[in-house]
Formats: C-alpha cells, sequence, structure tokens
C-alpha cells in the first residue's frame, strides 16, 4: 500500500488492518535415531523429488555442525559429520528427515542443523531470517553385554535328562526314554523351565565334550565319559571337580555352585560328584553323579 502526500514509499511491510505476514521457518531438530536428525517447519517445505531449483530433498541444503565444547557420555569430544541424505516423512508434511554419514556423539554433546534454499509449499516464501537452523543434542545406544543381572528366565523343549524327569505327567509314551522328545496336552512340542530347565542345562555342560561342535566355543563342556575307564588318581578327579563346577557357574542363571568328590570304600574305582547349585531366584539343585573310573 502507498501513500498519496506522504511521500512515495509503504508505511510498514503489511496493508493496514491486513494482519501479519506470512513466513516460513524451521521450528525444531530433534534426532530420531543415532545419525538422523527430524527438521520440522511451520509449513510443508516444497519438494519436486528431481534436484529442482527449490527442492527439499536436494542434501546439499543442509548441515549439520557441531557446537564446540562439548564432551559425551561415553567420554569422547564431538564428532563432526557430513549429511548424506535428506528424506519425507510418512504422514508428517512438516517435517523432513536429514541423514548423516556417522552416529552423533551421545548427550550431553550438541549440534546445530541449518538449511537454505528452502520454500513452502503453499506461501512460496524462503525460509524467514532467524528461523533457519535448530540446536540439538545426539543420542546414545549401548549394546547391553550379557550379564547374570539381566539374565531372563528361560525355556527349552522338553526332552528328559534325568529318571526323575521321566516321571513328568506328559502324555507321550517315549517320555520314559531318556532325551526324547515330549509332547503336552494339545499335541504340540512341550517345553521345560524353571528348575527342569536349569537342571538339563547344567548336566549338558556336564556330558557334552569339549571341541566336538562346531557352533558351541571350544572350552563349552566337562566331557565327563571321556574321563571314564582311565587312570584314578586324586589330581584327575580334583581336575573333574574344578571343570564341572566352573561349567555350572557359566550359566547366567546360576549364583552359586559347589562340587564334592565322593568316594566309595566298599567300590574303590568309582567315584561319584555331588553337584550343588542356587540358582538367582533362590532355588537349589542337586545332583549326584556316579562313575566308574579306573
Amino acid at each position: 500500500m502507498t501513500t498519496v502526500g506522504w511521500g512515495t514509499g509503504p508505511i510498514g511491510i503489511t496493508p493496514w488492518g491486513g494482519g501479519p505476514l506470512a513466513d516460513f521457518r524451521l521450528l525444531s531438530a530433534q534426532p530420531v535415531a543415532e545419525n538422523i536428525v527430524r527438521l520440522t517447519f511451520n509449513e510443508a517445505p516444497y519438494s519436486d523429488g528431481v534436484g529442482g531449483l527449490y527442492d527439499a530433498l536436494d542434501d546439499t541444503r543442509y548441515s549439520v555442525t557441531l557446537v564446540p565444547g562439548g564432551v559425551g557420555l561415553d567420554g569422547n569430544a564431538v564428532r563432526v559429520v557430513a549429511v548424506i541424505e535428506a528424506r519425507l516423512v510418512a504422514g508428517d508434511a512438516l517435517s523432513l528427515d536429514v541423514v548423516v554419514d556417522r552416529p552423533f556423539s551421545p548427550y550431553p554433546c550438541q549440534y546445530s542443523a541449518a538449511c537454505v534454499g528452502l520454500r513452502g509449499v503453499g506461501s512460496g516464501l524462503p525460509l524467514t531470517v532467524g528461523y533457519t537452523s535448530a540446536v540439538f543434542s545426539g543420542l546414545l545406544r549401548t549394546v547391553e553385554s550379557q550379564s547374570r543381572d539381566l539374565a531372563l528366565k528361560n525355556r527349552d523343549m522338553a526332552s528328559p535328562q534325568t529318571p526323575a524327569a521321566t516321571m513328568d505327567p506328559l502324555p507321550d509314551p517315549l517320555a520314559a526314554v531318556l532325551g526324547s522328545f515330549n509332547t503336552d496336552a494339545t499335541g504340540d512340542y512341550a517345553f521345560d523351565e524353571g528348575l527342569t530347565s536349569y537342571r538339563k542345562r547344567g548336566l549338558r555342560r556336564t556330558y557334552c565334550r569339549k571341541r566336538k561342535f562346531v557352533f558351541l566355543p571350544p572350552e563349552w563342556g566337562v566331557g565327563v565319559m571321556d574321563e571314564l575307564k582311565r587312570t584314578n588318581n586324586a589330581e584327575r578327579r580334583e581336575a573333574i571337580r574344578a571343570d564341572i563346577e566352573e561349567q555350572w557357574l557359566q550359566e547366567p542363571e546360576t549364583a552359586e555352585c559347589s562340587v564334592t568328590v565322593m568316594t566309595y570304600d566298599n567300590a574303590p574305582s568309582v567315584v561319584g560328584y555331588y553337584i550343588k547349585a542356587k540358582m538367582r531366584d533362590g532355588r537349589s539343585v542337586a545332583v549326584t553323579l556316579p562313575f566308574n573310573l579306573g
């Protein structure tokens, strides 16, 4: 609107009573993955997907720079990243995802995301000065290592490993056969859990021969069956006892375990190993394994 008699320039930048002028602003930047930051605008940015003059999917229109001075939770300084892609966000026309070439440094490290050369779809306006960048903090992802304190309950397919387990009231007539797979009342494979599963896994470690299964670590298992009919002396008995104890302790559910060597005056060639293990939930397992060594 121009004036008559008050000069030749406009009074203000909007018509009198016309309300505020439309603008196009970057509202926020939020990391949604270790190497992705989501930019949200007050108006959908224009994109043609072919790298046109104002195409918002042109990754050269974006930059992510570090805010100096930060140290992340990993103890390292902020790492430099480079933008490699810009993506549309399904179901959210007001946002774009900007992908960088490596993970951001974790919180509290900060980055600044900036964009240039964008236009709003409706207004056709460029980004308003002062609203072309936003600061955000990096994300942190950790990979939890195996921990006995975090171990979950385990279930395994039912296959009796001890005479007591064969007395389990399952409908499968093969339940009396050690090592056979059993079915439940629905006809599906039955499963073991709790003490039964734990005892079975401990016994598997005890009987399994070392370095005989390519999918198991070479140190997995005791292989007590390989010790039968070998020289029976105190040194060999102690080595077997210590190995059994160590194998049971490697089960994540084990809180403590002790193995005692048992000898019998009336049968000097027979050696027994009394295994007593306590689970983290307080339940205990006791197993005696007699062997004829000698």
